[in-house]
């Protein structure tokens, strides 16, 4: 699972694939000043720097289908609500049932370094 220490100060998100609704929990302001709690995949993605997204993207797409049982993650330069970047680490966790991917379990901290 995602380092419980790291999601304590990490803004955590829960994705349900069947609806697309992704629950975040307040660190997302406390981080990045965001009052969301409730958005959609393409939310987090539209807030990825263009430089970053695809490769993003893709790279979570591919944990989804392959790494049954382990954490994806990935650096990348997150858009806070003032406009800047941040470079952020984001860990995510795919829960898989008998029928695939069924959620994503993540968390977005802050990167000591690029």
């Amino acid at each position: 699972m995602v380092d419980e220490v790291a999601a304590a100060r990490a803004a955590n998100w829960h994705w349900d694939l069947a609806s697309g609704r992704v629950e975040w929990n307040d660190r997302l302001k406390a981080l990045f000043g965001y009052a969301e709690t409730v958005t959609d995949a393409a939310w987090r993605e539209d807030r990825m720097h263009p430089e970053d997204r695809d490769r993003v993207k893709t790279s979570l797409q591919r944990a989804s289908i392959v790494n049954h049982g382990a954490v994806w993650s990935d650096q990348y330069r997150f858009r806070q609500a003032d406009g800047s970047y941040a470079a952020v680490t984001e860990r995510a966790y795919v829960v898989n049932d008998e029928a695939g991917p069924r959620e994503v379990l993540g968390a977005i901290s802050h990167c000591r370094r690029w």
